[in-house]
């Protein structure tokens, strides 16, 4: 059982080594077929464009692995707000839209006029 293990973990490292250093290769590929041409700028090396991957997806996704989505951050939240909306009397519920409403209710009455602004348009 043990090996099939280890068997697993060399394959899995292989082919992330193959799919580093493969878009290493084709950002170096696609860097030097347009940047020099478009902007007059320099070729780059192999390592070079490994350095660009590594720091686009560092600044472009931060420093989480590439296997956790955001989705479990998002659901994190929505379980967190229905927990503490289930919790609560309808009156507390109406307090709570209102101040939503005071604090972000721009953007609804904007919402409301255009679709009373389509409504005309629609009726005429």
């Amino acid at each position: 059982m043990r090996r099939h293990w280890i068997l697993y973990a060399l394959k899995v490292a292989f082919f992330i080594s193959v799919g580093f250093f493969l878009f290493g290769w084709v950002i170096m590929k696609l860097w030097n077929l347009t940047v020099p041409s478009l902007f007059s700028g320099p070729m780059i090396t192999f390592s070079q464009a490994l350095g660009i991957f590594v720091i686009s997806r560092l600044l472009l996704c931060g420093v989480r692995p590439l296997w956790k989505g955001k989705s479990n951050k998002r659901g994190y939240w929505r379980r967190k707000m229905e927990k503490h909306l289930s919790s609560m009397t309808p009156e507390e519920k109406e307090k709570l839209r209102q101040a939503y409403a005071r604090r972000c209710g721009q953007w609804q009455e904007e919402e409301k006029q255009e679709e009373e602004n389509r409504k005309e348009i629609v009726n005429q």
